[in-house]
């Protein structure tokens, strides 16, 4: 009966760890696809992925600051602010990615081998050299927040900044909605499994070490 729990203890932490990669593909298979769209003054605007309005704003953006066109003080702003937020959104995008992926594959390999192996060990560095600690690996998770919410905050900037009423859709899912649910999934999945990693010596943040080699030490 012992034996039952324990693997799936062990299946669930294994689940925890891939979660933040799971979730990230399913992110960008949703940015890919066109289903975001502005309705101003009776008209709707072309429907876009993600990506592309990242992609659309950048270049507008670029323009203005550029000096190719002249525009008012608000235009300038608006296009400096959103070139940030295009960045940050990358930025923030890129990190998450690397850290899921290395969770998923370091956590694939550690535990692969008993938890006093070198490879093991070894391994479990590798995490700490693209997350050092927990917190930050609970932490990263919010990263995915920034680049869901960029519609969001593109249509803030449109109304404060030019007082457009600029109305945001989505045909079916909500990106910043979704992500929300996953962020909250993968950090309580993980936390809540913190006493099980502890019991069953699956901790990707800390290093087991053998009688042998603490006698050793």
């Amino acid at each position: 009966m012992s034996r039952a729990p324990s693997m799936l203890r062990r299946a669930l932490i294994r689940i925890a760890y891939l979660l933040p990669a799971i979730f990230g593909i399913v992110m960008l298979i949703v940015a890919l696809l066109p289903h975001v769209f502005f309705f101003y003054n009776g008209a709707a605007y072309e429907t876009q992925s993600m990506l592309s309005l990242m992609a659309s704003t950048w270049e507008e953006s670029r323009v203005m600051l550029d000096g190719s066109v002249n525009g008012s003080s608000a235009a300038y702003f608006f296009s400096l602010i959103m070139s940030v937020f295009v960045v940050l959104s990358w930025v923030c995008g890129i990190l998450y990615a690397l850290t899921a992926a290395a969770s998923a594959v370091c956590s694939c390999i550690a535990f692969a081998y008993p938890p006093t192996h070198p490879i093991s060990n070894r391994t479990k560095r590798w995490m700490q050299f693209f997350c050092p600690n927990r917190v930050l690996y609970v932490l990263s998770n919010l990263l995915l927040l920034l680049p869901a919410a960029f519609p969001q905050i593109l249509q803030h900037f449109y109304r404060t900044q030019f007082a457009y009423d600029m109305k945001l859709y989505f045909i079916g899912v909500n990106d910043l909605i979704l992500a929300i649910v996953f962020v909250v999934v993968n950090v309580t999945s993980f936390l809540a499994l913190l006493p099980a990693q502890a019991d069953e010596h699956m901790d990707l943040f800390r290093l087991y070490k053998s009688k042998k080699d603490v006698t050793e030490a």
